[in-house]
This record gives structure tokens, sequence and C-alpha cells, in this order.
């Protein structure tokens, strides 16, 4: 978490800083290298840029829009593990610095903890149920993130795991611990449905489907020596998919389980790029998300329909295994993530687009995603320059050419941006 906010603020100082490019009268004022390879000294007209954008923006006409949404979790829990939605109310399970912790958050971002019946190690899925919902809680897996985002081992796992059992409101009912252990490699589970009486647990490497009583009706491995794993669950009011995909490539498939047989009953090979996880919409539906956008799916012919890109949100291509209806929008998870991700309505002036200029945009692409979730005024995009573009746009921008040429308000150049903590 801290690590995030760092790059954040770094790139917000960098925004700051960098917005004098083009700011008005920006071509006329002297400018000057500070003799630094890549540092630019910035004209004094700067911070009477940046007043007369904010009396832009306060007369500007307002509008309604979707917009990706990152809140924080509460205090004492670094990251999220387990979500799931329950009417207006979002629960969350994740890693603490003791063990796992439980919380709920309202549709305004308001978060409260939860105090969980007994203290477990981890907090691996929850889902809902015909009369609220369950968690799957138990001992560390084989490997994890812990508290300080540091990859832990704990080999060999205990493997023993214990189904909790709530109210709508949170309220905690009984518990039923699970007749085998689940320890092994691919059995850390991410992932959970209840269907017709049935759990069907995912883990990477493997399906597990459990009865009530917690005891194991059956089972499905991935293929041995292949890529294959499972990507993601969805429960839509008619069935239960699964998602398949090859991690070496970009191959996925559709799978529709027979919960009652423990099996695959269709198997639907998806021709969408690659593919990162399944969601419902909010008529119920089924959405696959994609490195580009989400799409609604027809199960059947498999045909689809885009609902959204991710572009269109801001950012790029979003890898979240989950999507389901909330608050009159959707939220959204992945395991580990640190903050609570949600896309919801918001009525705001227009965001304003602005482009940053980088010869090299390794690690430019989560933290620029990191700013444009943490805000809702501008919209940076990253435009790829080469060594000789770089170097010639680099001394229009000093000359003052860019910013009079270029269409959108402000015009950001970095030039070698190296950010160390």
């Amino acid at each position: 978490m801290r690590e995030k906010c760092r790059r954040v603020c770094a790139l917000l100082l960098a925004l700051l800083l960098l917005a004098g490019c083009a700011a008005p009268g920006a071509a006329d004022a002297p400018q000057k290298e500070n003799g630094k390879t890549g540092d630019i000294t910035l004209p004094a007209q700067a911070a009477e840029a940046d007043t007369d954008t904010e009396n832009t923006a306060s007369v500007e006409a307002l509008e309604t829009r979707d917009e990706l949404a990152a809140r924080s979790l509460p205090e004492g829990m670094a990251s999220v593990t387990a979500q799931c939605a329950v009417g207006q109310t979002l629960y969350l399970g994740g890693v603490g610095q003791d063990g796992a912790v439980f919380a709920r958050m309202d549709a305004a971002g308001e978060v409260e903890m939860q105090t969980l019946p007994e203290p477990f190690d981890f907090f691996y899925a929850l889902c809902r149920t015909e009369d609220g919902f369950d968690a799957l809680c138990g001992s560390y897996p084989l490997t994890y993130m812990d508290a300080d985002g540091n990859l832990a081992q704990s080999d060999p796992s205990e493997g023993s795991m214990t189904l909790l059992h709530f109210d709508a409101d949170g309220s905690f009912r009984a518990e039923t611990p699970l007749a085998e252990r689940y320890g092994g490699n691919g059995e850390n589970f991410k992932g959970m449905v209840k269907a017709g009486g049935v759990y069907v647990c995912q883990g990477p490497r493997t399906l597990v489907f459990l009865a009530e009583d917690g005891t194991q009706r059956g089972r499905i491995d991935a293929q041995q020596d292949s890529g294959q794993v499972f990507a993601a669950l969805a429960q839509t009011e008619t069935a239960v998919y699964a998602l398949v995909c090859d991690r070496y490539t970009d191959a996925a498939e559709l799978w529709t389980l027979d919960t009652a047989n423990a099996d695959a009953k269709a198997v639907l090979p998806l021709d969408c790029g690659q593919a990162e996880g399944l969601g419902i919409a909010a008529d119920g539906g089924l959405l696959l998300n994609t490195e580009e956008a989400v799409l609604r799916l027809d199960a059947g012919s498999g045909e689809t329909q885009t609902l959204f890109s991710w572009e269109s949100l801001g950012v790029n291509g979003q890898s979240y295994a989950v999507l389901e209806p909330w608050a009159g929008g959707y939220a959204l998870y992945e395991p580990y993530q640190e903050t609570a991700d949600a896309i919801q309505k918001v009525t705001a002036a227009p965001r304003r687009e602005l482009t940053l200029a980088a010869g090299d945009v390794r690690g430019l692409t989560a933290i620029v995603n990191d700013f444009n979730r943490s805000q809702t005024r501008y919209t940076v995009k990253i435009v790829n320059y080469s060594g000789e573009e770089m170097d010639r746009l680099r001394t229009e921008v000093l000359a003052g050419k860019e910013g009079r040429r270029c269409p959108i308000s402000i015009f950001f150049v970095i030039y070698r941006l190296d950010l160390k903590f």
C-alpha cells in the first residue's frame, strides 16, 4: 500500500511540475536546461496556469459518467484475498499483520472492520448464498503474499479450512470444518460459488466440489505438464461457469460446470484475446473480462458484445478476475489488490486528457493507471516515442512549439524519469 501511494504521489508531482510546458504564455517565456540530462527548467507562468485551470474547471458543465474508483482499505488490511457484494454492502476478506482480517464497506466507501468467530491465518474466499453469504478461512496456503507484500511460504501447509456461514447483515451463524485438507500446490483457493447445495472452490490448478457438510464430492485437476489454469468462477441464475486459460498462450475456454456430478458438461473455446476473468451483468447476463474490454458473453454460441472498454475509463487493460453488480455499478476483484475497486457513476466536470510522452514506458503503465483512478479531473495517456522522436519533441517543447500545435490542453514530456524511493 505504501509503495503504491508513493508511486501515485511521484506521478502527481511530475504532472504538477511539468504542467508549465504548455501553459498560456509558455511559448514566449525563456526556457533552458539546467545542465542535467533530461531535466527541464519550467517557466514562471506554471503557477498561474494551474490557477487558471482551477478557475476554468469550476465553471465547466458537469456530466454524469462511469468512473473506475479505487477506495482505501481499512487500517489493518494490507490487501484483499476475498470479496463478495451482498445488497449494498461489499464484504472484504484480506491479509493482516497477524493473519486473516474481515471488513465491510458501504456504497459511500465507509469501511468497518468485522470480527471473525475465531482467529484464522488466511482468508481464502467469499460467496453469496440463498440466505446470506459464506466465507472460507483456514491455515496459511503453501505460498502467499504477506502483509508487507512479500512472497511467503508455509511448507508444508497444514491445509485445514473452515466454512463460515453469515446472514446478509453480517451476523455469524455457524461454521463447518472441511473434512479433507487442501495444502498442496494449486490448492490455494481464490474463488468460490454455491449452487444447488454444492460449493465449488477454485484454485489455480484444481476445482473442488464440496457438500454442505464439508465433505468432498469430487474434483477436477488441471492437465499435468500443461499451462492450464482455472482463472475465475461465475454463477448466473441457471449455471455455474469456470474460465480456463493457458498461461503460455492466449487460449481460453468457458466451462459450464455440472455441480451435481463434479464435472464439466460443456466446453466453449473463446476467441477474445487474453481473457482475465468473469462477471455478472446488472441484468444477470454473463460477462468476460479481457485485456482490452469487458464483454457480454453468450455461453451457448460464444458471441460477444462490448459492454465497455478499459480505455474509456482512462486505464489500460485490467486483470480483474471477478466483476459483480454493486451500488449501481460493479465491484471489481483480483487477488491481493490493495484497494477496493469499483465502477461507479459520478457527476463531475469532463476529464481533461493529458499525454505523457515517454521514451521507455516500462514501469509507467501501473503508475498512470493508479493516478487515473485516484481522481476525476484528468486522464493521462501514454505515447511511446523512440529516441530520435523524443529528442525532436523535447526540443520543440523547449522552444514552445509543441504546446501551440498539440490539440490537448497540456502536453507532458518525460525525457528520463527515475523513480527511486
